[in-house]
């Protein structure tokens, strides 16, 4: 169960990890998400750059299926 609020029906939860509800979105780009609070602008976005969170976001989606095996 998240803790933060995240309004986007398409996206996945995947877990927390260091204080973040953690997300795959898979729309076109394949987005991961790190949500740290729940005001709009509390997270960070990407794919799966060069932010720490956002690789452990990424290898949690490759881990529960959303995204294929490297």
């Amino acid at each position: 169960m998240p803790d933060f609020q995240h309004d986007c029906t398409g996206c996945k939860f995947l877990g927390h990890f260091a204080k973040h509800d953690l997300y795959f979105c898979g729309d076109e780009r394949f987005t991961v998400i790190a949500r740290y609070g729940d005001d709009g602008p509390d997270y960070v976005s990407g794919w799966p750059s060069s932010l720490p969170i956002l690789k452990v976001a990424a290898a949690m989606a490759e881990v529960k299926g959303f995204i294929p095996a490297k």
